[in-house]
């Protein structure tokens, strides 16, 4: 439940907060459902599965930046001091360099998509695109966010073939069926 979450990252955030330190009230944010719909034809020699792989990362990407770790090594040659790197509550992934915040994505382009898509090697064109936001049908180029929500896409893996709301592959004119423990296997290896 969301409040079990807030009060696991309050607990978190007083166990190592800086004396005299005061946060204002935790808030999770709401998600912006964001859905894909559209036609790709593809070059004969590519797997339908790493497209869609590359798509759904390559647009979570533009959605959600993630969070760049380093090692401790790549850290100090930063210039960070040892004691800089072990203020703070223990990360599991690395060290995360303050300087490479990324804020929340407050919009994106649907242009950016179509850009993404046919910038990956095997894809010779896209048609019909569309994006939807909370199931609206977007008509303008640009899609923002409000402040306390946050982008996400809604992918289908697992029943990708009898989705409704799904990009549709073609292959010299044939339609290209997704195998989903393949595409499932691929997605999981780039993110």
């Amino acid at each position: 439940s969301f409040d079990a979450i807030k009060s696991q990252i309050q607990n978190l955030v007083m166990q190592h907060r800086s004396i005299g330190t005061d946060f204002d009230e935790i808030k999770i944010l709401a998600e912006d459902n964001i859905t894909i719909k559209g036609q790709i034809n593809l070059d004969s020699f590519v797997l339908g599965e790493s497209i869609l792989a590359q798509v759904y990362y390559g647009i979570e990407i533009l959605l959600k930046p993630h969070t760049v770790y380093s090692d401790m090594e790549e850290m100090m040659e930063k210039g960070y001091e040892i004691t800089d790197l072990f203020t703070g509550p223990q990360s599991k992934k690395g060290f995360y360099d303050a300087s490479r915040f990324i804020e929340k994505t407050n919009e994106i382009f649907v242009s950016d998509i179509e850009d993404l898509i046919l910038n990956i090697e095997g894809v010779i064109s896209i048609e019909n695109l569309e994006v939807y936001k909370n199931g609206i049908k977007i008509f303008e180029d640009l899609i923002s966010f409000q402040n306390d929500r946050i982008p996400s896409l809604d992918r289908v893996i697992h029943n990708y073939n009898s989705a409704s709301d799904r990009l549709t592959f073609y292959r010299n004119k044939n339609t290209y069926e997704i195998d989903t423990v393949i595409l499932s296997q691929l997605y999981d290896s780039l993110a």
